[in-house]
């Protein structure tokens, strides 16, 4: 048996009223607590979170591009100040480098870019670039990884994702539509690959590529011979070969863009792409253009990032891939590309996206290594998807560096999709079908009229097969042959027997 003085019992109890007292607080103010998850009216309250990653998506090697350096936005989404936060950078791959940097305040809702130190990079290949922060009460936001492309020569800010959209000029105005590059040491620059956007007011209209002063009042320092935009130029980079290299030393920096001279005709001929937050710095930015070498007022800078690349040093890239088309043929998308030219070429890597972000490989062809000649390739996607399906190709030298061509989209209808062959046939009629559809579906053939004169029922799932349907008995003539589920017909085409 326990007994308890009169003390203890009055302190217990008191204990008891506080406790019951606390545990009312926090339920009537929105607060509760289990361990470290701690949540005042349902939000978070220490919630550190990482991204985007600012850098360039393909970067030279540091003999050639010493201005390399990391910069990362971080978010406080909770609702207690963030001291002392730790903020992690480790490169692996190419090159090996980490970093610690320490954001001494930050308070709720606010953000902060956190700069880390410059690195080198002396080997060709991928940089896995990782930033991680400390857990806290949401660790699904504390890691954010980047991959960077190391070559030769390839400058750009852009990622190998579809564009946002496109930018240019009303009627009346013309602009200079430019990235700042900061190299860091003097350089030559081969070429400007520039890609033209898919607004088809900009057929017909001519645009120049330029390179100019990195500081103060804008001057051409080199410009391109004018190129009028067709059809086969929208949705793509085009480059604008600098023959001899422009050498660059000027305070090794350098603006490189389009230039849309003044038109009667608003067109919007360059694609930029989305970047919340921009970036700290000027490096995407838009004069206006008032004729000759004419640039009116200061540069007025975007919230995004033109798709525009330098190559330097003599950079040749490993291929040069002159079209690339991907069509919807029946059952499967086609897709068929052209090089011109093969340096030291490896092979295409053939991927494939449903979101036009998260990519998978689908297939590879072999590349002819050295080559001069012009070289035709083809390869059959024989299970699209459903919809939108994205193609690109990545291009790999013997070495390992790669280069992406640009995006292709094939719209693929869903439902239930077929051919027959032969047509006209005599014999047999081969039914090859891709299907989104699964359950009992039956194949009727009938005559115009509509008269059912043939049937038979297969049990389809999600996928291609064929079936073969004997029609020697028919009289000749023309037939549909029809797919239909429970409710309707569901596909549908003519044959003719002979």
């Amino acid at each position: 048996m326990i007994v308890l003085s009169k003390q203890n019992f009055i302190c217990r109890v008191s204990q008891y009223v506080v406790l019951m007292f606390v545990f009312i607080f926090q339920i009537s103010s929105g607060f509760c607590g289990t361990g470290n998850n701690r949540i005042v009216n349902n939000k978070i309250i220490t919630d550190a979170q990482v991204g985007p990653v600012y850098t360039f998506r393909h970067i030279p090697l540091s003999m050639f591009f010493t201005k390399r350096t990391i910069i990362v936005n971080v978010n406080n989404l909770g609702t207690e100040p963030l001291v002392n936060l730790t903020v992690t950078l480790n490169i692996t791959g190419a090159a090996n480098f980490s970093d610690v940097k320490t954001v001494s305040s930050l308070a709720p809702g606010s953000s902060t870019f956190v700069e880390f130190a410059e690195f080198a990079t002396y080997t060709m290949g991928i940089n896995t670039i990782v930033v991680t922060l400390p857990d806290d009460d949401d660790n699904s936001n504390n890691q954010l990884t980047y991959i960077q492309n190391v070559n030769p020569g390839l400058v750009s800010f852009a990622e190998e994702a579809p564009p946002s959209g496109s930018y240019g000029y009303n009627s009346d105005m013309g602009g200079f539509m430019y990235s700042y590059f900061s190299t860091g040491i003097s350089i030559y620059i081969n070429a400007i690959r520039i890609h033209i956007s898919d607004d088809v007011n900009s057929i017909g209209k001519t645009v120049r590529a330029i390179l100019g002063s990195p500081f103060g009042t804008m001057q051409v320092l080199w410009q391109s011979a004018p190129l009028t935009i067709t059809a086969d130029h929208l949705g793509k980079y085009f480059q604008f070969n600098i023959d001899p290299p422009y050498f660059n030393t000027q305070s090794a920096a350098i603006r490189a863009g389009l230039l849309q001279p003044i038109a009667s005709q608003a067109y919007f001929p360059i694609s930029y792409q989305d970047e919340i937050p921009k970036r700290p710095g000027d490096f995407s930015n838009v004069y206006r253009y008032l004729g000759g070498n004419n640039f009116g007022g200061m540069p007025f800078t975007l919230q995004s990032r033109f798709m525009i690349q330098l190559l330097m040093n003599n950079y040749v890239l490993p291929v040069n891939l002159v079209e690339f088309k991907a069509v919807n043929k029946d059952l499967v998308n086609e897709l068929n590309w052209v090089s011109t030219q093969e340096i030291n070429f490896d092979k295409f890597i053939i991927e494939r996206s449903m979101n036009g972000y998260d990519y998978t490989i689908i297939g590879e062809q072999e590349g002819k290594g050295t080559s001069a000649s012009q070289q035709r390739y083809n390869f059959i996607d024989s299970r699209p998807g459903d919809g939108v399906n994205y193609y690109k190709l990545k291009m790999q030298d013997l070495d390992g560096n790669c280069k992406y061509s640009e995006v292709k989209k094939v719209i693929v209808k869903s439902g239930i999709r077929f051919t027959i062959s032969p047509n006209p046939a005599s014999d047999m009629l081969h039914v090859k079908y891709y299907s989104n559809h699964t359950g009992n579906v039956k194949f009727t053939i009938t005559d115009l009229s509509g008269r059912k004169i043939l049937s038979s029922t297969k049990y389809l799932q999600r996928s291609a097969d064929k079936i073969d349907i004997p029609i020697a008995d028919l009289s000749k003539g023309i037939y549909i042959l029809q797919m239909n589920d429970d409710a309707s017909i569901i596909a549908q085409g003519k044959f003719i027997k002979m």
